[in-house]
């Protein structure tokens, strides 16, 4: 008897132990990795849906636009941003930067193009320490005072970590801006998760996200802060992938996929997504109505909005000097094509009211 109890006793422990993954430095993304991301929306998700041993099944997903994040060396980034985050004095100092296709959204005084995010990887952590982007035109670095703990390593299943981070700086004829992120991390759940692009062992990370906005205006030399609501992350992990298998992102109760894939034909193309020939933003994003793009000098050709299931919404004209969108439109995810001569490009954008 004492015998079959020992066997039971083993196989219970052989299976938490090779059953639960661990997630740690080497799992995190490196430079000149490539990974293709599909992107859609989901009119609903039950955040309950979690627990040990767990199965989630995406495998219904279907891709609305795809585009390739790339990692790349801090030296490889612009010098101005070099000198923030490139400091070997820096116990801070990045070691990883990605150009992000989706700048940061912050007012709509401030407008943010062309932006790379700055992480540094260490043996007990991944953390991001800022953003370089062309805020209202001008290269700028914007280092966080203490990084935004995004995993903590050992990552297993009820490991918890949280951070404050804050940053800010001036705005040239406007005044100044600044922003307090908190994020709250936790491990809630392991198992398989399976999406459109195969089935992996995995740990789900909830994040819980508040940003507060600083905001003074010298020409009438007013501050206020304002709190943003709240937004929530559920990312799932898995070894060897760099980044997460899949992120579901609830903002304002609309709900945002991402996930990595393999190239769908059945979608728009990489040019049509991101033609880099067309230097082109969008801002604020999120918004409530008014979608303002940044244009290139001399710029003439059309845009239209579309939903994510791609029936088109409204089209106009635009230009460099035409060039602010007043929409109607429901809470959610959209697109905006903007097209020139026979050039193209394609980008989501949200609204909030």
């Amino acid at each position: 008897m004492k015998s079959i109890y020992f066997t039971l006793i083993l196989s219970f422990l052989a299976y938490n132990l090779f059953s639960q993954i661990s997630i740690g430095q080497n799992d995190m993304p490196n430079t000149n990795d490539t990974i293709r991301l599909s992107t859609t929306t989901i009119l609903n998700y039950n955040s309950t849906e979690t627990g040990a041993d767990y199965v989630w099944d995406f495998t219904n997903l279907t891709p609305t636009v795809q585009r390739v994040d790339t990692f790349v060396s801090l030296l490889s980034t612009p010098l101005t941003y070099n000198v923030v985050f490139n400091n070997f004095l820096d116990p801070n100092r990045a070691t990883i930067a990605a150009q992000n296709p989706n700048s940061p959204s912050l007012i709509q005084q401030v407008q943010v193009t062309e932006s790379y995010d700055f992480f540094k990887e260490a043996s007990g952590y991944f953390s991001k320490v800022g953003f370089g982007a062309k805020i209202n035109s001008v290269p700028t670095p914007v280092k966080y005072d203490v990084p935004e703990r995004y995993y903590s390593f050992p990552l297993t299943y009820q490991t918890t970590d949280s951070s404050t981070s804050f940053y800010g700086f001036t705005v040239p004829g406007y005044g100044y801006y600044g922003q307090t992120i908190t994020r709250k991390n936790e491990a809630d759940g392991w198992g398989t998760i399976s999406t459109p692009f195969g089935t992996f062992d995995a740990i789900r990370v909830k994040s819980t996200i508040n940003l507060r906005d600083t905001i003074y205006y010298d020409t009438y030399s007013f501050g206020t802060s304002i709190n943003r609501p709240t937004e929530y992350e559920y990312k799932w992990l898995a070894n060897n992938m760099g980044i997460p298998i899949l992120k579901i992102t609830e903002r304002n109760f609309t709900y945002s996929i991402e996930y990595q894939d393999s190239l769908r034909s059945t979608i728009l193309s990489d040019k049509l997504i991101n033609n880099k020939d067309l230097e082109i933003g969008i801002y604020p994003n999120p918004t409530t109505k008014v979608l303002n793009l940044d244009l290139p000098e001399n710029f003439d050709g059309y845009a239209e909005i579309y939903s994510v299931n791609m029936q088109k919404l409204f089209s106009r004209t635009v230009s460099s000097a035409n060039k602010s969108l007043d929409l109607n439109l429901e809470n959610g995810t959209y697109f905006i094509k903007i097209t020139s001569d026979d050039e193209v490009i394609l980008m989501p954008f949200v609204i909030t009211k």
